[in-house]
């Protein structure tokens, strides 16, 4: 999920903000990389046909190269940060497709028209998510004061997590009662889930005091989910970025290529 943080409250975007700078470093520096790449391919390779077809292979190398070069530069607690962040990110994002059959809004323009389409009270959790986009933080307190809290366990820790993080983007406060037990989550999943979630409001407090640790409370939790985020990270993050690589390593390369007169 990419969020835009224009108009939106400034509690709410404090994490995204803070990994698109780590990451923008590393994609920055790589994107550097891929088109010296892509220029000394033309070059120094020898690849046979015209230099059009040279030109797209380099293209196509220099976008590899700057890309794996991110991935290499984007490492320690951010990275294992970030992953676990898009791993929850993506299980909330197709939750709310699966629930509302809509996308999730990304930002005020968009949230404050899924709000307009679905006037209805239905579906809490997405509905309190949206009114928080949209910076309806009255709303949104107001729609938890008049909601009853849910029976299970799972989405009993998740309705106090989510009135917890509303609260604190509206008023700055951290709620200091007592979450719903995590060990009365019988599913592994649910409540593996839920231990990340906790987490990123953790993350979000430390961001909020400025603490160099802020990474910590979610990459601590990497480990155990395994391979889960990789394919999310590769098709959410990696891959928008390998395009964007790629359109500037072959301008590049088809400039480097006519310029030598070898098109």
């Amino acid at each position: 999920m990419v969020i835009r943080p224009n108009g939106l409250p400034p509690r709410l975007t404090l994490v995204p903000t803070r990994f698109n700078a780590e990451l923008n470093r590393a994609t920055v520096r790589g994107l550097f990389a891929g088109v010296l790449v892509a220029v000394l391919v033309t070059t120094a390779v020898p690849v046979p046909g015209p230099g059009l077809v040279r030109a797209v292979i380099a293209a196509f190398a220099g976008a590899g190269a700057g890309v794996a070069i991110a991935a290499l530069l984007f490492r320690g607690e951010p990275r294992a940060a970030y992953d676990a962040f898009s791993w929850l990110g993506r299980l909330e994002d197709n939750r709310f497709a699966e629930r509302t059959g809509t996308a999730l809004p990304t930002d005020v323009v968009s949230a404050t028209s899924w709000l307009d389409e679905h006037r209805d009270r239905g579906h809490v959790h997405e509905r309190l998510g949206v009114l928080a986009l949209a910076g309806r933080l009255d709303e949104a307190i107001d729609l938890i004061a008049g909601s009853q809290a849910p029976t299970s366990p799972y989405a009993a820790l998740e309705f106090a997590l989510q009135a917890a993080w509303i609260r604190w983007l509206a008023t700055g406060e951290r709620s200091t009662e007592p979450l719903p037990d995590l060990a009365a989550v019988h599913d592994t999943a649910n409540r593996l889930r839920g231990r990340v979630a906790m987490a990123l409001q953790e993350t979000r407090y430390r961001l909020e005091d400025g603490r160099s640790d802020w990474a910590s409370p979610l990459a601590v939790l990497r480990p155990e989910l395994g391979r889960a985020p990789d394919p999310i990270v590769v098709r959410d993050t990696w891959r928008p970025i390998f395009v964007t690589d790629l359109l500037a390593t072959t301008i590049a390369a088809l400039i480097w290529v006519a310029g030598t007169g070898r098109l």
